[in-house]
């Protein structure tokens, strides 16, 4: 079950169904070894894991561009670099990937990935998980995050 914190919008308040692409940069984390499925990722990364027709990296790339956004940047594994180039142009993704590949031997969490990519990063920025196959609208975080003037704003669910 996802939980998203509900808004109460009042007539001063800015809701929109959109998000501005000028506003949010968007960052798909999809560096992760998947160390709990090694059965499956002995050959391959996770985020390049088949679910049905399409690698699992694609899901993440589809929500942001169904939310509007043109350009993304995507961390990966230095050594699958090229083949998450090669998968998502099979999958021809419009938007335009800055794909940045962070050292295989070191294993880095969310806050050193962005540390690593801090050069690239410009304006506020949207996280995603590469894991993340939802039809939940992003522009209902933007919109929590816009309300309250926030510094972070997170999507979780139940386990």
């Amino acid at each position: 079950m996802w939980i998203i914190a509900s808004v109460k919008q009042d007539e001063h308040q800015h809701i929109s169904d959109t998000i501005s692409t000028m506003e949010f940069q968007a960052v798909v984390l999809a560096a992760g070894r998947g160390s709990r499925m090694t059965d499956l990722t002995s050959n391959a990364t996770k985020s390049l894991l088949p679910i049905g027709n399409k690698p699992m990296v694609w899901y993440p790339i589809n929500t942001l561009q169904r939310a509007g956004f043109e350009e993304a940047i995507v961390v990966v594994s230095k050594s699958y670099q090229a083949a998450t180039q090669n998968l998502l142009d099979m999958c021809k993704v419009k938007m335009k990937l800055d794909i940045v590949g962070i050292p295989d031997q070191d294993y880095m969490g969310t806050a050193d990935t962005l540390r690593y990519i801090k050069d690239k990063i410009k304006r506020d920025v949207l996280v995603i998980s590469c894991d993340l196959v939802t039809e939940i609208s992003i522009h209902h975080i933007a919109n929590i995050f816009r309300t309250y003037d926030a510094t972070v704003t997170m999507l979780l669910c139940n386990a």
